[in-house]
């Protein structure tokens, strides 16, 4: 809450139209006194209405199939984040810095998935982890990314079509500085054979907010 100044009333002060005045001007002009006093420092943090601190990739992609190209790796995370509706689900760059300006970082992943393996169910996995990287170009695209192992989620079809929501909810706890902190989404089928599995992802969105401690 802002901060509203207007002299402290004392026992004896006549309640007269001066002192009325005072304090309803006081009220009324209050906009003008928010500082980094007044304010929890942070709590209007413009940053996280920078361009590209939210990240929305609408659209369908097939991530995996065996009758084409592959856009998931096989066995193991692959070298850059998945593409959805041609786009990386990637979100930054963040100007993030945990100790000298005392910021936390909280990120967020959400999307709806449909799958299904004709295979042994045993194949039938996907590994969805979130990563991050200080040196990503989507562009390249190049990059060396560190995954986050606490965002690690499997989601299991077992023999059958499936269709389902997955969130992921990290608070980012590396005390890196980064003026280019980039957060990115890994898929990859744990069967590294195929095996004809599939995997549809739609609606994935992925965004990040700084907050001060």
């Amino acid at each position: 809450m802002a901060r509203v100044d207007f002299p402290e009333i004392q026992p004896g002060d006549a309640l007269d139209q001066t002192v009325l005045n005072t304090a309803a001007t006081a009220l009324l002009t209050q906009s003008s006194n928010i500082d980094g006093d007044n304010v929890r420092d942070g709590g209007l943090d413009e940053r996280n209405f920078a361009d590209e601190s939210v990240t929305w990739r609408p659209g369908t992609s097939v991530a995996f199939y065996t009758t084409g190209s592959s856009a998931i790796a096989l066995g193991a995370a692959g070298a850059n984040p998945i593409q959805v509706g041609g786009a990386y689900v990637d979100s930054g760059p963040y100007d993030y810095s945990p100790v000298t300006r005392l910021e936390k970082l909280l990120v967020k992943l959400s999307l709806h998935y449909q799958g299904v393996s004709p295979g042994t169910p045993g194949d039938a996995e996907f590994t969805f982890q979130l990563g991050y990287s200080t040196d990503w170009n989507p562009a390249g695209p190049s990059g060396t990314w560190t995954m986050i192992a606490a965002t690690k989620r499997r989601v299991a079809l077992r023999g059958y079509a499936t269709a389902g929501t997955l969130s992921i909810t990290h608070k980012f706890d590396q005390t890196i500085a980064s003026a280019t902190l980039w957060f990115g989404l890994f898929v990859w089928d744990n069967n590294a054979a195929g095996g004809n599995d599939a995997l549809t992802i739609e609606d994935a969105s992925l965004y990040g907010i700084i907050y001060k401690r």
